[in-house]
């Protein structure tokens, strides 16, 4: 797990596969400015998400221990405030349309530049600070 910056934006990845996580995900992602935890599993994201304010959650859609489509919508009935990102291998349009349906506030198709997150995310948390 990784963490920066206290007033930086808060963001909890969900990404199985450890590589893309740890060596792309995470050190991108930071150096953007987010503050980020980088998780696993499913189980490990709810712990996450339990033990830290998170604003944003990006999460990917084949997972060791449950379906992302139920992770969102899991989250967003736990959180309705946050943020949620779906970053996955899974581009069919129904699949796009799955993840909207089930939680999701936007939908990147792997491989998706980290750039191309980074400026997803700032996109969604700008909606979101603007809620009143």
């Amino acid at each position: 797990m990784t963490a920066v910056v206290d007033d930086a934006p808060r963001i909890v990845l969900l990404e199985d596969d450890a590589e893309l996580r740890e060596e792309i995900l995470l050190p991108g992602l930071t150096g953007y400015g987010f503050a980020v935890v980088g998780v696993g599993t499913a189980a490990a994201m709810y712990e996450a998400l339990r033990t830290n304010a998170a604003d944003v959650a990006v999460l990917d859609v084949g997972l060791p221990d449950a379906d992302g489509f139920s992770v969102a919508q899991a989250v967003r009935a736990l959180l309705p405030g946050i943020g949620i990102v779906m970053l996955t291998g899974h581009g069919e349009t129904s699949d796009q349309v799955r993840g909207l349906s089930h939680g999701a506030d936007a939908y990147l198709v792997k491989p998706a530049q980290v750039e191309l997150l980074a400026a997803t995310i700032r996109s969604l948390l700008r909606r979101l600070r603007g809620r009143t």
